[in-house]
């Protein structure tokens, strides 16, 4: 069913980079929906685009997933389990994540088709930021939605910056706020920022997980992270096709031996890095890659498993 070869692959990445091309920018005719739950079903009113909304909303937990072919969602059971973990790390009461999924699937569903309805003839896929809330006994469960952006096209560049946050388990969105200096700071050219620890060590970016390839096993960081979605996929794409991981964490001394390096997010998918600075470094230090088959191989691949690992939420 998946096929073998290169050839195939190929064709698969293609497939779905059509897609991906497809996805129009955001613009400033864009209209992004809310959606709240309520007794009569769901309320949807219009908003800022994501980040801002996260960053004025009550502080709860999140999860940020995409649409796939318009009527899926990414690793849907993926984001429900987070939601439901996240709520618990940050001692929510146990009835906040009651009926979870369902509540999940419909608050989606519904924010869809709100952004359907508000942008008439957009034929691209959506990023669906789901906030839970709650304050006493009550609980909410709100869902953003807006045009999901391109992905980036490379020379794909990052910036070595920043400590690690201190409850990364969580997907808290009190986050959203404390990254945002980073954000700001960082140069227009520069797709992520890489938060490192102490010891040199590279944990993961403001908005994704960190990958290196070095001697034909793939790195990447066990704990004091958060699992992303693509991350999952991508661990389990490496032992499907027999590629050695290690769960640690890439250290930046070790910067001249890599073959490689990749993000991961939502809006990414697994993205291949092409240039890594660390300015704030004595003495700073800067490289560029080549462009590695491994780390490229692994790209096609992730990008063939994402229809499969994606649910239905509307016919």
């Amino acid at each position: 069913r998946r096929g073998r070869g290169r050839s195939r692959m190929a064709a698969a990445r293609t497939r779905f980079g059509r897609t991906l091309a497809a996805m129009a920018n955001p613009t400033r005719n864009t209209q992004y929906a809310i959606v709240r739950e309520s007794r009569r079903g769901h309320e949807v009113e219009n908003g800022p685009e994501a980040s801002t909304w996260l960053a004025e909303a009550p502080r709860g937990a999140y999860t940020t997933a995409r649409t796939v072919r318009s009527r899926a969602v990414f690793e849907f059971e993926a984001h429900v389990d987070r939601l439901v973990a996240s709520a618990k790390a940050m001692e929510a009461p146990p009835e906040a994540s009651i009926n979870m999924e369902q509540r999940l699937r419909d608050a989606m569903a519904s924010a869809v088709n709100a952004f359907e309805r508000n942008n008439p003839g957009s034929d691209g896929e959506v990023r669906l930021t789901a906030l839970l809330t709650w304050e006493g006994n009550e609980n909410e469960l709100l869902c953003h939605v807006g045009p999901l952006p391109q992905r980036p096209k490379q020379p794909v560049k990052v910036l070595v910056r920043g400590e690690p946050r201190s409850n990364a388990k969580a997907k808290d969105s009190e986050w959203v706020r404390d990254r945002k200096p980073l954000e700001d700071s960082k140069p227009k050219d520069v797709n992520e920022v890489i938060l490192e620890g102490e010891d040199g060590s590279l944990y993961e970016g403001l908005s994704s997980n960190f990958f290196v390839v070095q001697d034909g096993t793939l790195y990447t960081a066990g704990k004091n992270i958060l699992e992303g979605t693509v991350r999952l996929l991508t661990l389990e794409v490496c032992r499907k096709h027999g590629i050695p991981v290690k769960l640690e964490a890439p250290n930046i001394k070790d910067l001249e031996k890599w073959d490689g390096a990749l993000i991961s997010s939502t809006s990414r998918l697994l993205l291949p890095v092409m240039d890594l600075s660390a300015p704030d470094l004595d003495p700073p230090v800067h490289r560029t890659f080549a462009k590695d088959s491994m780390v490229f191989r692994l790209e096609e691949l992730v990008l063939r498993e994402i229809e499969a690992h994606s649910t239905p939420i509307l016919p």
